[in-house]
């Protein structure tokens, strides 16, 4: 129910409104010509994609994007995210590459878990934001896995986006992962 299509929009605003409106003449623009197909209301920040933003938390209570490409790294950008020419068809060239997830987070849960393990599961410290050294660091962490290696084992980086979402009184709470590569297999 929540995948294909051929078009995602991403409307962001300080107020919600703003971007449930945006979305909204869109789609009366488009009417027989496009539909929406599904849409995700969220919440908040938690990525920062310059060096004046400082890293917001997510639902758990951590920084979460830390290690984000921020927009002022074009040669990262370059490398990492826009599709250069040859890499795939000619029309996605100076493109990239979306991949999204909606991923649902058991907060009561988590609540429940004690900092120790909060901090081995995410691989850095809660409140400080520092990460864990390799020694004190799960393999299996979060911040462990999400090293995204070419094969030459060259470091690759993604931009991504994380929207928070879910409504109290609901019990379903989440964060709508976005993330843009020139690579869709890493």
């Amino acid at each position: 129910a929540r995948c294909g299509g051929d078009i995602c929009v991403q409307a962001c605003a300080n107020d919600p409104q703003v971007a449930v409106h945006a979305i909204r003449n869109l789609a009366r623009v488009g009417f027989g010509t496009v539909a929406v197909r599904y849409s995700q209301l969220g919440f908040g920040r938690t990525s920062s994609t310059t060096r004046d933003q400082a890293t917001p938390r997510n639902l758990f209570g951590f920084k979460d994007g830390t290690n984000n490409l921020k927009a002022d790294q074009t040669d990262l950008l370059d490398k990492n995210v826009w599709v250069a020419e040859g890499d795939g068809p000619a029309w996605l060239t100076g493109g990239s590459y979306l991949i999204t997830r909606r991923i649902r987070m058991r907060i009561e849960n988590w609540d429940r878990t004690t900092l120790l393990e909060q901090e081995r599961v995410i691989g850095r410290t809660k409140l400080d934001d520092i990460e864990l050294d390799d020694a004190v660091k799960p393999p299996n962490s979060h911040v462990a896995l999400n090293v995204i290696e070419d094969d030459e084992g060259n470091e690759l980086k993604i931009i991504r986006h994380n929207m928070p979402f879910g409504e109290i009184g609901k019990g379903e709470f989440g964060t709508y992962y976005i993330g843009y590569s020139r690579t869709p297999s890493v």
